[in-house]
């Protein structure tokens, strides 16, 4: 045996023992040993901190809540107010939709035809090297026949006439707009229309705005153009300057419209299909262009906004929370000095009150996410059963909740951060010196009730106020 592969160790005699060690490279076994016991000294000792950082938040429950609460306000605010103003204001979708309806593309005629021109875009009906500015009577009438004749293969096509006619409803007169569209098969723009087939001769529908607004009911009879009709149905439609009502496409009411547009089901039109409707005077306003004009500049601006001022309120947040933690830091300052004094480096002290700010914040980002998009559904539900006007869809902006979950978990561990940080820093028997000094008490239950009441105010009032502002 090689020398060089035996170690030597004196007995209790004195003499030397020797014991065979390999020559491969590997640790020796007792080596080993010390590793094993290394690491379950520090897997013991992290356990152990979890177990002190734990045993706080049980024992300090009201200071817990309290920092909870403080972490949950920016987050409430950031996600009650992303879904109460995305839902308020027009998405590019609504837009659109305002414009089409349930339709691909619609056909109508272009405004300023001078016989020849095109159309500049599939996005709007007018030519930009147009001669004129308005269409020649004579070219109208070729546009209008266009209109009458108009046919496209593999596709549905609805048509819609408009007018206004004066309306008479007991000793009063108004000036209504009337659609003759078959509602059933096709919506012009974002409506709700009831649970009843489209009006025949002599009925028709109104908006519940408008119904709201004159006092009519279903049931209620109106005159016009000489005839009674029946009101048989309200629609929920957005809100308009005007008075609406609809009926029958093949109405009397609305024959004078020799421009009719059509709402068309279908694939995409060919460059070629569109440049022969342009020849006859006839322009396509397509989804698929109205939605490439429509950026998401306007959405980015309110995020943008939202969040500064969500990350506002969690700087204040933050600065009262870290109140709490100098107090959370102070009560385990005989702890973290005794851990300290039995060799614990400040490293480890420090991830004790880090371990609640990360518990605590991550409790108060998730609570604040579910009660900011929860309240402010709720009030959108409420406003929605009080509301004739169509309805504003209820969501869950994940954009919002992620952003403010982020940001209060970054609060959270900056405000957990500092004031161990100065603590942990300190003479540990300056720590062992008070340690029979009684802590301050905390009046927990007087700051949670006036932080649940500011978070009750942040999630309910404020939506409220915006939607009662910003209604479409």
């Amino acid at each position: 045996m090689d020398m060089s592969d035996v170690s030597g160790e004196d007995d209790h005699l004195g003499q030397t023992r020797h014991r065979a060690e390999p020559s491969d490279g590997a640790a020796p076994r007792h080596h080993r040993a010390v590793l094993f016991r290394h690491g379950h000294r520090r897997e013991a000792r992290l356990n152990l901190l979890s177990r002190l950082a734990w045993r706080d938040m049980t024992q300090h429950r009201y200071r817990s809540m309290v920092i909870v609460m403080l972490i949950a306000l920016p987050v409430i605010f950031v996600t009650a107010m992303g879904t109460a103003l995305e839902a308020q204001y027009l998405t590019p979708n609504d837009q659109i939709r305002d414009i089409l309806g349930d339709a691909d593309f619609i056909v109508e005629r272009i405004d300023n035809w001078d016989g020849h021109c095109r159309q500049d875009g599939l996005s709007r009906r007018s030519c930009g090297d147009s001669a004129v500015d308005s269409t020649p009577a004579e070219l109208e009438t070729e546009q209008s026949k266009a209109l009458e004749k108009l046919t496209l293969d593999n596709h549905e096509l609805h048509r819609m006439r408009t007018a206004r006619q004066p309306l008479r409803w007991g000793q009063t007169w108004v000036n209504v707009r009337v659609y003759g569209i078959d509602l059933t098969g096709m919506l012009n723009r974002r409506l709700v229309i009831p649970n009843a087939p489209m009006p025949a001769a002599g009925e028709m529908w109104a908006s519940a705005t408008t119904a709201k607004q004159f006092n009519w009911q279903v049931g209620t009879k109106v005159s016009m153009d000489g005839r009674q009709y029946l009101l048989t149905g309200l629609v929920r439609s957005s809100k308009t300057w005007e008075p609406e009502v609809w009926v029958r496409p093949e109405s009397s009411l609305v024959v004078s419209d020799t421009f009719p547009s059509y709402f068309v089901r279908g694939p995409q039109l060919t460059a070629a299909q569109v440049d022969h409707l342009n020849d006859m005077g006839l322009a396509v306003v397509s989804r698929a262009a109205l939605s490439g004009d429509y950026s998401i500049e306007v959405r980015t601006q309110l995020l943008a906004q939202i969040l500064t001022g969500g990350a506002l309120v969690a700087l204040i947040s933050a600065t009262v929370a870290a109140s709490a933690f100098v107090i959370c830091a102070q009560r385990q300052r005989q702890t973290l000095s005794i851990l300290g004094t039995t060799g614990a480096v400040e490293r480890q002290l420090v991830g004790i009150v880090l371990q609640q700010g990360l518990v605590l914040g991550l409790t108060g980002s998730i609570l604040g996410a579910v009660l900011g998009c929860g309240g402010a559904n709720f009030v959108i539900w409420l406003q929605n059963l009080n509301s004739l006007d169509y309805p504003v869809p209820m969501s869950f902006r994940w954009r919002y909740a992620l952003c403010a979950i982020v940001m209060g978990l970054v609060s959270s561990l900056m405000a957990s951060w500092l004031p161990v940080r100065q603590v942990a820093s300190t003479n540990p028997l300056l720590g062992v010196r008070d340690v029979l000094r009684p802590p301050r008490r905390l009046g927990g239950r007087w700051i949670i009730l006036i932080l649940s009441l500011l978070a009750f105010a942040v999630m309910i009032v404020v939506p409220h106020t915006t939607a009662a502002g910003h209604s479409v």
